[in-house]
Formats: structure tokens, sequence, C-alpha cells
């Protein structure tokens, strides 16, 4: 059971989805806000093989941890055109030293708010909340991101750049 507590301490699925914006596809963080009064929900899966190794002074390798399937749970709604405010709950089943085991994960509150409403840029704060299991959780943990962008249909293009507190 050791190994796997230390997993989560690790918080090994450190794999944030991207909510979705006007296109759909693999992207990074949209500056633009869909309609007002627009939601989404939905989930999202991913999986990750050998995210932890051990590598020792001999050169050798171990895999602290195996695999993790992860669920994440999705959610999202815009507010008079002037906020976009999103939610991800990951739900984890670990694998790590012959054992395994299914947790919540911290749940990840974001929202995206344009800086100016006719050029594209946007400031995207958000905070993780300890909701997860003991050893699953971060405590409190925040990311503030700038994102820009272009788009002329069917070209979309976003830059992103950003910090974790």
């Amino acid at each position: 059971m050791l190994w796997i507590s230390l997993a989560h301490a690790l918080n090994a699925d450190l794999y944030h989805p991207t909510p979705p914006s006007l296109a759909g596809g693999l992207q990074t963080t949209s500056p633009f806000l869909p309609a007002s009064g627009s939601w989404y929900a939905g989930s999202q899966l991913s999986y990750a093989f050998r995210p932890v190794v051990a590598i020792y002074e001999d050169g050798s390798e171990k895999a602290v941890v195996q695999n993790i399937l992860s669920t994440h749970l999705l959610g999202g709604y815009t507010l008079q055109n002037r906020i976009r405010l999103e939610m991800d709950l990951p739900l984890s089943n670990i694998q790590a030293q012959q054992q395994g085991g299914f947790s919540p994960g911290d749940l990840r509150i974001s929202a995206t708010l344009p800086l100016w409403f006719h050029a594209p840029l946007a400031l995207l704060p958000s905070l993780s909340l300890p909701t997860g299991s003991f050893w699953n959780s971060n405590g409190f943990s925040g990311q503030l991101l700038l994102a820009s962008g272009l788009q002329n249909d069917p070209i979309f293009l976003h830059i992103n750049l950003g910090f974790l507190l």
C-alpha cells in the first residue's frame, strides 16, 4: 500500500483537459468566449503508461506506477459574455506494485476572463481544491494562464503562457 500512497502523493495524473472552445479536437486554451448562456458537460479519458519510474544508481529502472486510467468529468457555463466558468473532476484508477485502486482527484475550478473584449487576450485563473482522498490530494493549488489567439475559419491559432502557483 505504500507505493499507491506514494503515487497519489506525487499526483501522478497531471493531465488537465482543455475546455472545449469554438473548434473541436485537441487544442490549447482559447481566449475567445462562446455565446452567453452556452454550457457543456462531458468526460475525457486519459491513459498513462509508467508515469512514475524509479531509476537506480546502477541504471536499472522499476515502474513505481505501471498504469493510470483517468476519467475527467467536465462542465462549463458562459455568463453574460463576460466570463466562462469551468470545472474538472478527475477519477483515477491507479495500478502500482501489484496493487491498484480507484480514487477521485482534486476538483479544479477555472475561469476565462477576457481582458479586452475587442482583442484576443484573456486571463485564465484556476484553483484546485483538495477534494481527493487523503493520499490523492495536494492541498490547495492554483494556476494563472494568459491566452491569446487568432481565428479565421477554418484556421485557429491559440497561444498560452502561464505558471503554477
